[in-house]
């Protein structure tokens, strides 16, 4: 996390983007290449927080989000939490 802080003070402005793919199978099956292993909502979360507290984030964007592919809605859910997240004012 500090090493996020860090390149985030040395920065004007952040433009991230959350990529769905990233995020393991069982949580995310909604996407056109779903990873085995992946990383997890829980460690991307206080990466999005981070950012987001940095006051520097100024775009965002979420791709790779598949209904199609999507069981019970978990990638729908996911993608919904960390557009939460990345817009929640404190």
């Amino acid at each position: 996390m500090q090493d996020v802080k860090t390149f985030a003070d040395h920065c004007d402005h952040l433009y991230l983007t959350i990529d769905l793919d990233v995020l393991p199978a069982a949580e995310a099956p909604g996407v056109s290449a779903p990873a085995a292993r992946g990383v997890s909502l829980a460690l991307i979360e206080p990466l999005i927080e981070t950012i987001r507290d940095s006051g520097k984030l100024r775009l965002a964007d979420l791709a790779e989000l598949n209904p199609g592919r999507d069981i019970d809605g978990r990638t729908a859910k996911a993608a919904a939490r960390l557009v939460h997240l990345l817009t929640l004012n404190d």
